[in-house]
């Protein structure tokens, strides 16, 4: 027992003083390590190994680690083979616990500090490589036996981030193979972890940061395609940002094949984010801020490749796929851009005033405020407080708000108020649906409400999209004033109420209907019922639009049109009042244009000022009615009935009071006749008429059994006459026949009685032939020309100004060479005529 005894404690004291031996060496180690001497001897053998093994210039500073795991390496150099600087780093410090990693746990990085960071990756060939190939050269192993794959099935230690500081970095990637040539100069990038989870892929950023940083990437060459399987799979992130900001921030990106250019400068940023979790399709920050940052887009293309490009997204947008939620649930409390400015511009396009362009668009002072975006449960919405901007065209969007919120069975949109150049609308707008799909194929089922509180719409904002309309005269007129009004609309677009629909043009001008609408959205089968209509306007107002003197018009001081109307493009029916300051006309009628042309209407005239109207001081005021109703495939195919009666007719010093009128044409042919007789006129007509679209024919008969000229106004003597008017006429204004007797021709004077002998009057005219003969006891007139009476008249004007100017009809005048050229035909004139005396 005391043997055994004796050898336990003689074991004890041994393993004891192994112990301390061991201690006592570790505190040696550290010390040793951490004293100036130790550093220097490491850093030395370091910089020795390294120098020796790549033949290069190596340089360290400082190099040291605590028992605790703290890292910090000063004043690293390494250069390449050709003498350049490969990388440099000022600090580097690295807090990583040892203890942990004994024991086989996590592995915790609770800081790291690097400042000062160079680095230059260049690659000029394939053959020699990057410029650190050297490194890799020098320290892969030689021994090339088949190394047994380690067993990864296991539990790996997790990682955890703490702080993470990076300041004053300068790394630049140049690749002359793959065409990549990348800087990037970092001002600061903090990153203050809470958790990372890297089996799970999840992350809790406490506080992230970047500063003054610039930003370069170049591709000069096409990407290469990787040969990555198709059925690769990604864990996607769950990730949380309590905050993440971006200070003074610029990036530039050019990628030559693809004709792309960006520029980025980014004034602030801020996101918070309380969980993003891309495995569950799901979303939600609390406020996206984006403040004085600059954007700049350009991009070039080949005609060709967007041709095609375009062509295939045309096909894939044929295709009617049916519309599906997104699987996502998100929801942003606030977005927020002030003062930022965004170009984008394609193939050299740049802007120009007054005239937009969609390949050159430049943003200006955009503000973007909204709030409450979400996305969930087949449903989305958002309240966009504010949306401004001024693009470089001179579209200026002084103010865009509203409420929207859609789900698969309704939109709303309230609060809708827009402010676009001098354009204003506030509104509101209701959708109804069965689903999103039916809106999509049949929009004409849902139910609509649409109010329209207040609009003003300039229409000369159109000539920013569409700069060619400038020329359009009426368009320009109609830019005097702003259009106003109010609409107020319910129901679907097959069966659609408008019971306000209020517009205004200036202070004069105005337009009321209300009524239904159906079909709207197929125009050939649109119908509407408008029972009520009234228009009202200024002469003023109509001359913007219309000149008086073109048309040899008046028209009246005020107009006011009132009424009602319904059926379709092809049948109206309707019934409308118009009064005016010189006279009013009421109309009732309807026309239908199809197969066949129908129309029955009926007109009442009362008291038409002519004289003012068609500016004629020796017309008066006209009443009259007017009932007719038909209906033609064409003209040569004309069935009409027509009956008017001229209650009152001034002219001059003499009134015409119920003057009938009747007419009945069948095929195209038909009769009409009037007579009218007073103390002063009995006369009768009957005329024949044949429709046609190229030569029409009248023949008529006017029978003058007695008129007191000086009465009529047309003589001061007083005389009065009578006769018999036959007359045949054929054709048109440049080629026609025509025929005509004057027989029983009589007149008094001074109770003489005088006659006049038949007169016989032929014509014929064409565009070579020109002839006339006369035939009287008094006058006898033969006139022949090889041209027709167009061509007389020109020739005539010719003959007089050479006249008037001294020169020949032959010779051009200089200035007026096409009204004065010679004709390839000159003009000939033959007149024959003999006066005859005559009782």
């Amino acid at each position: 027992m005391k043997k055994e005894k004796k050898k336990r404690s003689k074991f004890l004291r041994i393993a004891a003083r192994i112990l301390l031996g061991f201690f006592v060496f570790v505190i040696l180690l550290l010390l040793f390590i951490r004293s100036p001497w130790g550093q220097g001897i490491i850093v030395d053998k370091v910089i020795s190994y390294v120098s020796g093994k790549t033949n290069t210039r190596v340089e360290i500073k400082r190099l040291f680690v605590t028992f605790s795991g703290n890292i910090a390496l000063d004043g690293l150099f390494l250069e390449d083979t050709k003498g350049d600087t490969l990388v440099y780093s000022r600090n580097l410090e690295v807090d990583v616990p040892l203890w942990p990693l004994i024991r086989g746990r996590d592995i915790a990085v609770d800081r790291v500090d690097w400042s000062g960071l160079k680095a230059n990756i260049i690659r000029k060939d394939s053959l020699e490589g990057f410029n650190f190939q050297f490194l890799i050269d020098a320290f892969a192993g030689e021994d090339t036996t088949a190394v047994e794959t380690p067993d990864t099935t296991g539990t790996t230690p997790g990682i955890h981030l703490g702080k993470i500081s990076f300041e004053d970095m300068d790394l630049v990637y140049k690749d002359d193979v793959s065409g990549m040539d990348a800087r990037l100069k970092l001002g600061e990038l903090f990153l203050r972890m809470k958790e990372t989870d890297l089996d799970g892929m999840k992350f809790h950023i406490s506080e992230a940061r970047i500063s003054k940083t610039d930003a370069c990437y170049l591709q000069s060459l096409p990407f290469s395609e990787t040969d990555e399987p198709e059925d690769t799979e990604t864990t996607m992130p769950r990730l949380i940002v309590d905050n993440f900001e971006i200070e003074s921030l610029t990036a530039d990106y050019r990628s030559l094949p693809d004709g792309i250019s960006t520029q980025v400068d980014i004034g602030s940023f801020t996101l918070k984010l309380p969980g993003a979790d891309l495995v569950e399709n799901s979303v939600n920050a609390n406020l996206i801020r984006l403040e004085n940052s600059d954007f700049l887009i350009e991009t070039t293309s080949n005609d060709k490749g967007v041709k095609d490009t375009l062509n295939q997204e045309v096909e894939k947008v044929g295709n009617d796929e049916p519309f599906e939620w997104p699987d996502w649930t998100v929801h942003i409390g606030e977005v927020a851009l002030e003062n930022n400015n965004i170009r984008y511009f394609a193939n050299g396009s740049r802007p120009e005033p007054g005239s937009f362009n969609a390949d050159a668009i430049s943003l200006e002072n955009l503000h973007f405020s909204a709030k409450d975006i979400f996305l969930a449960d087949r449903a989305a919405g958002l309240d966009l407080d504010g949306l401004q901007f001024r693009e470089a065209s001179g579209v200026d969007l002084r103010e865009f708000v509203f409420r929207a919120k859609a789900d698969h069975k309704n939109l709303t949109v309230s609060g809708l108020k827009l402010l676009l150049n001098n354009n204003r609308i506030l509104g509101d707008l209701t959708l109804d649906y069965n689903t999103i799909n039916e809106l999509i194929q049949h929009p004409e089922n849902a139910e609509i409400s649409l109010r329209l509180s207040d609009f003003a719409l300039a229409t000369s904002y159109i000539f920013y999209v569409q700069p060619d309309l400038k020329e359009n005269e009426y368009l320009l007129a109609l830019g005097k004033h702003r259009l106003k009004g109010n609409i107020d609309t319910k129901g679907t677009l097959n069966a659609l109420k408008v019971p306000v629909f209020n517009i205004r043009w200036g202070e004069n001008t105005a337009i009321d209907v209300n009524g239904n609408l159906s079909n709207v959205m197929e125009p050939d089968s649109l119908r509407y019922d408008l029972s009520g209509i009234d228009f009202a306007t200024v002469r003023e107002d109509i001359l913007a639009f219309v000149n008086e003197e073109e048309l040899g018009l008046s028209f009246p001081d005020t107009l006011a049109l009132s009424g009602n109307a319904k059926g379709s493009l092809q049948d109206v029916e309707a019934v409308l009042d118009l009064r005016t300051t010189d006279g009013g006309i009421s109309l009732a009628g309807n026309f239908k244009n199809g197969e066949e042309m129908i129309f029955d209407a009926d007109m009442v005239a009362e008291d038409l000022h002519l004289e003012k109207l068609l500016r004629n001081e020796q017309l008066g005021p006209l009443d009259f009615s007017l009932k007719t109703s038909g209906k033609t495939r064409d003209i040569n195919t004309l069935d009409a009935v027509l009956e008017a009666n001229v209650s009152r007719f001034e002219m001059k010093d003499y009134t015409i009071e119920d003057l009938p009128l009747s007419g009945k044409i069948t095929n195209g042919e038909g009769t009409i006749t009037s007579g009218y007789k007073d103390k002063n006129v009995d006369v009768a007509l009957e005329a024949f008429v044949q429709l046609d679209s190229v030569s029409p024919r009248l023949v008529a008969d006017i029978d003058l059994k007695g008129a007191d000229l000086k009465a009529l106004g047309l003589m001061q003597q007083p005389v009065k006459s009578a006769l018999k008017l036959h007359a045949d006429f054929k054709g048109n204004a440049e080629s026609f026949t025509l025929t005509s007797n004057i027989t029983d021709g009589v007149a008094v004077y001074d109770k003489d009685p005088y006659t006049m002998g038949g007169l016989t009057l032929k014509a014929l005219a064409d565009t070579d032939t020109t002839s006339v003969e006369i035939r009287n006891k008094i006058l006898n007139l033969d006139l022949y020309s090889n041209t027709g009476p167009t061509g007389i008249t020109d020739a005539l004007q010719r003959h007089f100004r050479s006249v008037l100017g001294n020169e020949q009809d032959t010779v051009s005048i200089a200035g007026d060479s096409l009204q004065n050229k010679v004709p390839e035909k000159p003009a000939e004139l033959k007149l024959k005529a003999r006066m005859n005396n005559a009782p």
